[in-house]
């Protein structure tokens, strides 16, 4: 049980740090960026525990979870959807080099 509580909070301290990595690029607005998601996922999390009558920590987590997959999808720089559009665009010409000989 204590291990569980562990993975709970390691997740609530990294999870908003990587959204405000995945956003900003700066420091200080990486900072912001993660406190807002931290609040947001922390808001949500309640609501929900509240509503559906779940544990109020795991609920926060998968909050802070979806929203994590979200901007990882979603994010301008390094948003898997964007890398998809982005190679789409810009192919890559094929490798015309020839192996070498072992």
């Amino acid at each position: 049980l204590k291990t569980v509580g562990i993975v709970l909070v390691m997740a609530m301290l990294i999870t908003p740090a990587s959204i405000g990595t995945l956003i900003a690029r700066r420091f200080p607005y990486i900072i912001l960026t993660g406190i807002a998601a931290a609040l947001i996922s922390t808001l949500g999390g309640l609501y929900l525990s509240y509503y559906i009558d779940l544990p109020t920590g795991p609920a926060i987590v998968i909050i802070a979870t979806l929203l994590f997959a979200l901007v990882m999808l979603f994010s301008p720089r390094r948003g898997l959807l964007w890398q998809n559009l982005n190679r789409q665009r810009h192919p890559q010409p094929p490798d015309t080099t020839l192996p070498a000989n072992p």
